[in-house]
């Protein structure tokens, strides 16, 4: 049974974000996950809550210093608010793994990827208790937390959605396998569950059929916005008076710019206006606006600055890899095509 939503939220962000960021300095996106949750900063509004655009806010400003991180963050907010949304808060706090605090909340992930390779089996289960074993692949901070939401099967029945501690027995993080050259602090490597103890979250299904899912969806975006501001900031600190053709460039990354941002406003308010709503039209077309967006922002600063951006500006350098490996969490054509065949039987709402 699905959990209805509230946008209450124990606790309080200590300090302001953007001050955090600032002070995180060279820290690994790893380490910087931890200082933003020791800092409360994973205490985001629930999507759907009346409050989504400064959850999106959020997810914008940690990717603007750094999309890996970006990654690890949205997962990790991403875990808690399907746990509370499937009415397993519980399952959100507490130690895992030697050394660790007891008062110290993991860091989380959700690995959902499935396919021929990327398959876990409930092996046999007790209640909401389950033993696990296959493999999941794409686990985008494995070697970095915790805590992990896999989706799995129990026969023909699922998916089921299981909360994994990475310190259990029978838990294998790869160690190969991962050669990207952007996003390459994520470590998205494949992770072996072998009869491995499993909590079952909610019911089989429950993990597509929620409301958040889509919600969820549409907020990777804001992600991809905040990675596109880093290049544009890059390409504006470097219009100077009289460059018109720099201008030029200006112009047309400000248009792109506000154009995504204007989606991403405008879905927040409508996912908040009907949080139970099915969101994967709007989540769909929200995440193409500003893919085509970061992907034009991509190609514009980076002829505008040429190869001194790429090869001198390290910041400038990481954000134009990391971008595209991780718009790619896009499936490009095939989301269009799935918004398409989603609104072809309906009436368009485009006239202004």
């Amino acid at each position: 049974m699905i959990a209805r939503r509230d946008d209450k939220r124990a606790g309080r962000p200590r300090g302001d974000l953007d001050t955090t960021l600032a002070a995180l300095g060279g820290a690994a996106p790893a380490e910087a996950l931890s200082a933003l949750i020791a800092g409360g900063h994973d205490r985001l509004p629930w999507p759907g809550g009346g409050s989504t655009l400064a959850r999106w806010r959020a997810f914008a400003a940690v990717a603007h210093r750094d999309l890996s991180l970006a990654k690890l963050f949205e997962g990790h907010c991403d875990a808690l608010a399907i746990l509370h949304e499937l009415g397993a808060d519980a399952l959100a706090a507490g130690a895992t793994g030697a050394g660790r605090a007891a008062d110290t909340p993991p860091r989380w992930a959700v690995w959902a990827a499935e396919g021929s390779d990327n398959h876990v089996t409930v092996v046999r289960r007790d209640g909401d208790a389950a033993v696990l074993s296959g493999r999941k692949g794409w686990c985008s901070g494995a070697h970095d937390v915790e805590r992990a939401l896999v989706t799995c099967w129990d026969g023909e029945s699922g998916p089921h959605l299981a909360c994994i501690d990475l310190h259990s027995p029978g838990v294998d993080v790869q160690d190969g396998g991962w050669h990207a050259v952007g996003m390459a602090a994520t470590r998205s490597v494949p992770v072996r569950l072998y009869n491995s103890p499993a909590a079952l979250v909610g019911d089989a299904g429950d993990y597509l059929a929620r409301a958040g899912f889509w919600q969820g969806g549409a907020g990777i975006a804001a992600c991809w916005y905040g990675g596109a501001v880093a290049l544009a900031d890059a390409l504006h600190a470097r219009a100077s008076r009289d460059d018109a053709g720099r201008h030029a460039a200006l112009g047309d990354v400000d248009a792109a710019l506000h154009a995504a941002a204007a989606a991403l406003r405008e879905a927040a308010a409508a996912i908040d206006a009907d949080p139970s709503a099915d969101a994967m039209a709007l989540a769909l077309r929200v995440r193409r606006i500003v893919e085509h967006a970061a992907t034009s922002v991509l190609a514009i600063a980076g002829e505008s600055l040429g190869a001194p951006a790429y090869c001198l500006d390290a910041r400038f350098a990481r954000t134009a890899a990391d971008l595209p490996v991780f718009l790619r969490q896009s499936h490009g054509a095939r989301d269009a095509a799935a918004l398409g065949a989603r609104i072809a039987d309906e009436v368009p709402r485009w006239r202004l």
